[in-house]
């Protein structure tokens, strides 16, 4: 069957097969993108930054925001120093213990997440030298 548009242009129905494919197409990806699970957000806290002998003042850097989720992970990418990684809670308070690794290494923690908010923490955990640490947080996972 042809029709005519305004303007003297055909339409035919030969399109009508392929504009169905493409239509089909468009809704499976849509279902397709409507079941799949957000991807989990990795974001740095404290990156490079020069943290002193463990002990004293300056030996820790702390994550400025605090996270909620299903899901925490937390953890630490040491340089040329031993290092430590731990959650706090929403005011600082330490919710787990420090999880340490050697130079040159990186460690995290993941922990279910009760309905809080928490932070990451790193620490140099080298009482003679100061090195560069970075922290990175896994946040919210589904």
């Amino acid at each position: 069957m042809t029709e005519f548009l305004p303007g003297g242009k055909r339409l035919t129905g030969k399109r009508g097969p392929a504009l169905l494919a493409v239509l089909a197409m468009f809704t499976a990806m849509a279902f397709l993108a409507a079941g799949t699970a957000p991807a989990a957000q990795a974001d740095e806290f404290c990156k490079n930054a020069y943290l002193q002998p463990y002990g004293q003042y300056g030996d820790r850097c702390d994550m400025l925001v605090s996270q909620a989720g299903h899901f925490f992970e937390v953890g630490i990418q040491t340089s040329g120093r031993a290092g430590c990684v731990r959650i706090i809670g929403y005011y600082g308070e330490p919710v787990t213990n420090w999880q340490c690794t050697s130079a040159w290494s990186h460690t995290s923690i993941l922990r279910a997440n009760d309905g809080g908010y928490y932070r990451g923490s790193i620490r140099n955990n080298n009482s003679t030298y100061g090195a560069y640490f970075s922290g990175f947080n896994g946040c919210c996972y589904p």
